[in-house]
């Protein structure tokens, strides 16, 4: 579930950049010492972020509320389309 964490900020990471914005994002992460931690970053235009695989016996961090906030938030960049009249609207939450 990380791999599809590191996927998905790169693409977000992307879509800020073609708009010309910056965002900041907070990251999960495992600690040297096995625990929860995050990371707090800015991306935007000029931002050059890799993804590298590794090996490890630490846990994997749960990602899972950092990758819906992600496809949220990249969901305000897309363009608008027509729904069937027989399709709601998603809930978005109030920050929009």
């Amino acid at each position: 579930m990380a791999d599809d964490a590191a996927i998905a900020l790169l693409d977000f990471a992307a879509l800020v950049a073609l708009h010309g914005q910056a965002q900041q994002v907070v990251l999960p992460v495992v600690e040297l010492n096995g625990s929860a931690g995050e990371r707090r970053a800015v991306i935007g235009p000029a931002s050059q972020i890799i993804a590298e695989p590794i090996t490890t016996d630490l846990p994997e961090p749960d990602v899972s509320d950092f990758l819906a906030e992600l496809w949220q938030r990249s969901a305000r960049y897309a363009p608008a389309r027509v729904l069937p009249d027989d399709e709601a609207l998603p809930d978005l939450g109030p920050d929009l």
